[in-house]
Order: C-alpha cells, then sequence, then structure tokens
C-alpha cells in the first residue's frame, strides 16, 4: 500500500509539472526565427535587408530567454541580393568573412580566411598568386567550397614567431539549405571582408 500511495504522490508532482511546463510550449520560440529549414520556399532571397543570423542546427532556448547556437552559423548582413557575413562555429576563433551575391539559399563570391604559419612551415612569403584551384571544402561541415587563392597581408611576428597574413579566395559557394534562422542577436556582422 505504500508504494500505491508514492507513485500516486509522484503522478501529483508530476501534474503541477505539466501545468508549469505547458506554457513554455505554447510559447515557442521567440518571434522571427522560422521553425522550419531554410528551403526554396523559405529562402535568403525572402529575408528582409538588415542584419540576421542562421545556424546548421536548430537554436536550444532556455526558460531565460537566451537561445543557445548550434552547429555552425553565418552572422551577415543583407542589402537586396548582396550580403557580407562571418561564417564561423561559434564560441571558437575560427571563421571566414564571405561576401556575395544570394540566390535562393547558396551565396556566390569570394571569401577572407586568416592563416598563421611558423617558420618554415609552408606559408609562402611573398603574395604571389596560387595556380588555380578546383573548389575544396573550407572545413568538415561541407557547406562552404572555397577556391582560386592568393595570400595577401603576409607578415612576421617576431613577438610570436610566425607569419601571418590572410588568404583571398576568389571563389567561395557557401550552401545554407536547411540552416535555421535565429533572432540577429548582440553580435554584428562585419561590414567588409578586410
Amino acid at each position: 500500500m505504500e508504494r500505491l500511495t508514492k507513485d500516486n504522490e509522484m503522478l501529483i508532482n508530476m501534474s503541477h509539472l505539466k501545468l508549469f511546463l505547458l506554457p513554455l510550449v505554447l510559447i515557442g520560440l521567440p518571434r522571427g526565427i522560422a521553425p522550419e529549414p531554410l528551403s526554396p520556399k523559405n529562402s535568403l532571397d525572402t529575408f528582409k535587408d538588415g542584419n540576421h543570423r542562421i545556424c546548421s542546427q536548430k537554436p536550444v532556448l532556455f526558460v531565460s530567454g537566451k537561445m543557445e547556437e548550434r552547429g555552425v552559423c553565418l552572422w551577415f548582413r543583407k542589402r537586396g541580393t548582396h550580403v557580407i557575413g562571418l561564417f564561423a562555429l561559434p564560441a571558437t576563433d575560427s571563421g571566414i568573412c564571405i561576401a556575395g551575391k544570394i540566390t535562393q539559399n547558396i551565396i556566390n563570391g569570394v571569401a577572407i580566411d586568416e592563416v598563421s604559419s611558423e617558420v618554415g612551415q609552408g606559408l609562402p612569403l611573398d603574395n604571389t598568386e596560387t595556380a588555380q584551384t578546383p573548389l575544396m571544402y573550407w572545413d568538415d561541415t561541407h557547406f562552404l567550397e572555397i577556391g582560386d587563392s592568393f595570400l595577401i597581408d603576409v607578415a612576421y611576428d617576431k613577438k610570436v614567431q610566425q607569419y601571418g597574413g590572410q588568404i583571398f579566395y576568389r571563389k567561395a559557394v557557401l550552401n545554407l539549405n536547411g540552416f535555421y534562422k535565429y533572432t540577429a542577436g548582440e553580435s554584428l556582422p562585419p561590414i567588409a571582408c578586410d
């Protein structure tokens, strides 16, 4: 008989929990968040001009209202069909600036990436162009393809004993099909890739 009482007590406690959680379920995601991933019907073409943020995974919304970014994200500024943005993993130093034109959920344009190398570790010292290369994936997520690159702004930093600079990619294709719209957030996208 005691076990039945504990089970009933647990059910009663759970019913209170349901009453607490029900409003959270009804509230749903904040306004401006697409519940469905980007698709040809729900594409970047339809976004208004302004600052936006999209990520490859659905956002996690906490009771506090704070949203956690998931997957790889693009923070971007849209003007007409033109976009400038930072494509990166949240909370990492790994990112690449993209500038280009939108066609549905594909951005075709150029990209600039930061690069560094210890002395003698494969970073050319001059700014000569590399040979035209086929497109390759920027990282293992396979959303961004880049190619036709050359080094710019190469310099040696005595403090860290490394060469550093930027790689300019004349071809960048970013496929954002399946990404999710987030609120713009507090981080501003770049104004230019430089």
